[in-house]
């Protein structure tokens, strides 16, 4: 125990930030004249006290940090490659449909209200929401086995770094995609959300080693900072994508290729770096039960897949105009950052997480109800301001409300497992409600309401949470508590065997 206490002293030495080994959030000693609970937090006290440069942009030199930040930029733009792929991949199966008519000399279009469906099976509409159904049920099958791998195996690192490569493979494989591959590549799409789930599962379970080495408020700006560079690289890739489409007069099939040959680029040194600063970590220790944070799960089931199809089938929008879209929604993201940064400031982070879920449902019933072909081109825009507002909103909140309620006792990473696990588990079920209401002739329109209704239950589920300052006394209570417990293992250490007992127990008298 006492070598395991010097790994931890040692760990706080470095650069500020811990040498993970053991333990994937250090445990500080406390001194003599110093409580436990302060004494856990006076490191990260002090780093507070550095530079908004050095918080903001090098994160005090902490290498977790920056490989965390990193690998946020790389998913930034593998996230909205689905726009473009989704695009096309519908395009592609309402062509096989025959649901595809010649307007202008090169030109293809979607015939309105066509019926028909691919291979005499597929309706192209729902093509997209059944690959998301695969991808939520392989999610909800094998998160259980990846998660204890990650939990009670040294291989979280090795896990990362494999679901890492197996992305990008899939991103080059899908440049190919055409009228002859689009089934195939549907397929592999599958297994790529399947892959970028478990990605986050891994990346996230780095979070309570960053939150525990800084305050609530330091751990604020940290989430608002990964997710305003993480909304930045989005911008920065539709913007590149769409000036492409627009400038080569490209169809949606080929925008999603330049989309994937892009992405492709872009993952491989985000990627490559931001799993190089990434720690290795050891196998952990038993899930421990905490009823009062662990009720406070909620779900996030709105996706760009629905919005794409709602879009592109009910809205008629092309590739570039559904670009263009999430474009102008991107850009009100950062405004979203800041406005989570300043309610949780003003109030707590659990207030400011319940608020997005009432403002993301108002928002997509609002979107869905207004909304036709005729008003779409000014309205469409100006509704994607606001999802951008909730989605800018929405992540950082998740992020910081989990960091602050998960306490420092050795237990994070089975925490961390969890709440990735619950992120996932019921993915497949707004996408086979969607799938399942279009699939018998319901308008588009009402599976968006239909599916918003899970915010409802998102909202009750942080109702039932304890009042905010008691999450953290009881988190601070745990951590402290954990360090009681390393002290006193320390303390009553076995006693010394005399020489009469030795003997005693080499001629079996013992």
């Amino acid at each position: 125990m006492t070598e395991a206490m010097d790994e931890i002293e040692q760990g706080y030495a470095v650069q500020g930030g811990p040498v993970i080994e053991d333990n994937v959030v250090p445990i500080p000693k406390p001194s003599e004249n110093t409580p436990a609970v302060d004494a856990a937090m006076s490191a990260p006290i002090e780093a507070d006290k550095k530079s908004c440069c050095q918080t903001c942009m090098r994160f005090e030199g902490r290498k977790i940090v920056q490989g965390f930040n990193i690998l946020g930029i790389g998913r930034g733009p593998l996230l909205m490659s689905n726009v473009f792929l989704v695009t096309a991949l519908t395009y592609l199966a309402n062509e096989e449909a025959g649901c595809v008519q010649e307007v202008e000399s090169g030109h293809m279009e979607v015939i309105d209200n066509c019926n028909a469906r691919a291979f005499g099976i597929i309706r192209p509409t729902s093509l997209m929401t059944n690959v998301a159904l695969i991808a939520g049920l392989l999610s909800a099958l094998l998160m259980p086995l990846l998660g204890a791998i990650i939990d009670y195996t040294p291989y979280r690192w090795q896990v990362g770094v494999f679901c890492a490569i197996a992305l990008i493979a899939i991103q080059a494989v899908q440049i190919g995609t055409n009228s002859y591959t689009w089934l195939a590549m549907a397929v592999l799409q599958a297994f790529a959300w399947f892959l970028f789930n478990v990605e986050i599962i891994t990346t996230y379970a780095y979070l309570p080693a960053i939150a525990g080495l800084v305050s609530e408020q330091t751990m604020n700006q940290y989430t608002s900072v990964f997710y305003s560079n993480l909304f930045s690289s989005q911008i920065a890739f539709m913007v590149l994508v769409v000036a492409s489409s627009m400038a080569l007069d490209l169809q949606d099939v080929e925008t999603a290729r330049i989309s994937q040959g892009i992405n492709t680029v872009i993952l491989i040194p985000t990627f490559y770096f931001g799993w190089r600063l990434m720690p290795k970590v050891s196998a952990r220790h038993k899930l421990p039960i905490n009823p009062r944070t662990g009720k406070s799960r909620s779900l996030w089931t709105c996706g760009s897949v629905v919005a794409v199809v709602f879009l592109t089938e009910e809205m008629g929008l092309s590739s570039t105009e559904i670009g263009v879209f999430f474009v102008v929604g991107m850009l009100a993201t950062p405004f979203g950052t800041g406005l989570n940064y300043l309610v949780s400031n003003k109030t707590n982070p659990k207030i400011s997480y319940m608020l997005v879920m009432v403002y993301s449902q108002a928002s997509a019933i609002i979107g869905a109800l207004t909304l036709t072909k005729e008003n779409v081109k000014p309205g469409g825009y100006i509704w994607a301001i606001f999802v951008g507002l909730g989605t800018g909103w929405y992540n950082p909140a998740q992020i910081l409300f989990f960091s602050m309620v998960t306490p420092r006792n050795g237990h994070e990473t089975e925490l961390a497992g969890l709440f990735s696990y619950c992120l996932v588990i019921l993915l497949w079920l707004p996408h086979l409600i969607f799938s399942s209401l279009v699939e018998v002739g319901v308008p588009v329109q009402y599976g968006v309401i239909a599916i918003s209704g899970f915010f409802t239950v998102s909202f009750l589920l942080l109702c039932m949470a304890a009042p905010w300052t008691d999450i953290l006394e009881e988190t601070e209570q745990a951590s402290t508590d954990a360090i009681n417990e390393a002290e006193s293992a320390e303390q009553n250490t076995t006693p010394e065997i005399t020489e009469h007992e030795k003997e005693n127990s080499n001629s079996g008298r013992w």
